[in-house]
This record gives C-alpha cells, structure tokens and sequence, in this order.
C-alpha cells in the first residue's frame, strides 16, 4: 500500500523572496488561498494553530500559483475533548515569530473561538508578510520567544495582570506595523487593505473578528473571503483605469507605489 501526494513547487515563504517580482493581484490570490483553507477546516471544528507562510505550500497551475495549507501536526479537532491541557501546548514548540499576543503571554483556554481567532492572526500575519516579508508579530514586538520566557516565569494572576497593562502599548506598536504594511501596498487598496490588516492583525483578539460573525458565533470565514475578493476587484478596476490612460499620467498616479 502507498499514499500519493502531490508535489509542491515551494512554500509561501520561499515564493516571497521574490515578492517584488509577483504583483498584487497575485499577492491576493496566494492569500484567499490561505484563507479558504482555514475556512475550510474551521467549517469541520478544526484549527490549525500554526499558521505562517512556511506552512502554507504553493502549486504552480495554468494561471499562475496556488496555496494549500499544510503541516497540521498542531492542529486540533475541537469536536473531542483535549488530548492535553492548553499550557503543555506551548511548551519547547512553534515559532513566537509568528504567534500572536495572548500565546506570548499564555492567555488562551481550551476555547474553540480562541483558536478560531488565533488561526485569524495567522492570516493576518500571512497578508502582512505578503507585503513585507517579515511576520507581523516579529516586526511589532521583535523578539517573541524572549516575551514568552520572561512572561511564562510569572505566576498566572501576576501574568495576566502584565498581559492587560500592555495592551495600549502593544495597540502603538502594531499600529506603527500597519502604517508601514498600508505604505506598501498599491494606493486603489491601501485604505481597504489597512483597514483589514488592522482588524485580522489585531493584538486583541476580542476584536479581530467583525460584529456580525462575533453575534452569529460561525465558524466560517466566508467574510474575510469577501473582503479579499473586494481588494481584488478594487485593484483590478483601477488597473484598467490606468491602462486607459496616456503614458504621462499613469506614471504619475503611482508616484510613491510599486
């Protein structure tokens, strides 16, 4: 007996050293590759729990790039009871450079929206790289294993008491982050994309998801799949606009953008 796989060009992470080569529109479809992904496997009660451009592999088709996500060895069925308690999760295992704030600072449960919302950071943390080429978390906090090992030391009630204190400094921090993500990106989306990586890339994950799907208690990410495609149409019209015009104000429309 064997199993056949398919074969993946490369990884996301691998594919972004050339960011500046793949265009945007590209850009957006390797992520609501990512995305429909999560959708998928939060549909099933699913989370993945580690996702970053290194576990997300892309095939290349007739049309240009597809993403898959991968490597689910952390990834956890909600519908069954937990296997281990949330703490030994952590221990000696994933990359801080990507986790968002509330792993740093041990503040999640066994909660199926917390993960649900952890895995929402991780796209947020892909459509940052996509623009950068760095993880969202690494680029606001720096150094996140030191976070966690100076944190993890503290008892819980002293932890949790530190994680609430920094909140308004960690809103500063990612805020300078999403400054220089929108700065990036093409002017037809930076307003509509800033606004999403300031949602999804939140540091508090109360307010990641919009206030419809946090009534609705879903899992699905059919939302944050619509607002992709909107960033897609959005760009795409405003290509063509261009492209109507002459050769002397196209440039000048993209003074200051890639």
């Amino acid at each position: 007996p064997f199993i056949v796989l398919g074969l993946a060009d490369c990884c996301l992470e691998e594919l972004l050293v050339h960011r500046e080569s793949i265009s945007w529109s590209e850009r957006l479809a390797l992520l609501r590759g990512v995305v429909l992904g999560v959708h998928q496997i939060h549909l099933s009660r699913v989370v993945h729990r580690d996702i970053k451009t290194s576990n997300c592999l892309v095939f290349r088709v007739a049309k240009g790039f597809r993403t898959v996500l991968s490597d689910f060895g952390r990834s956890r069925d909600m519908s069954r009871p937990a296997s281990s308690p949330s703490h030994s999760y952590f221990a000696g295992r994933g990359d801080f450079r990507f986790a968002p704030p509330e792993c740093l600072w041990l503040q999640v449960n066994e909660s199926e929206g917390v993960w649900q919302r952890i895995d929402v950071y991780g796209i947020g943390s892909v459509f940052f790289e996509l623009a950068t080429g760095q993880g969202l978390t690494g680029y606001a906090l720096g150094s996140g294993p030191d976070i966690f090992d100076a944190v993890s030391r503290m008892p819980p009630a002293v932890r949790l008491a530190h994680y609430k204190s920094q909140l308004p400094e960690l809103r500063a921090r990612y805020e300078d982050a999403f400054e220089h993500f929108q700065a990036l990106l093409p002017r037809s989306i930076a307003k509509l994309g800033g606004e999403l990586i300031r949602q999804i890339g939140n540091p508090d994950p109360a307010r990641r998801l919009p206030a419809l799907s946090r009534r609705s208690g879903g899992p699905g990410l059919e939302w944050l799949l619509r607002r992709i495609d909107i960033l897609s149409l959005t760009l795409k019209n405003a290509e063509n606009e261009n492209a109507k015009k002459p050769k002397t104000q196209r440039g000048m429309t993209n003074v200051g953008r890639r």
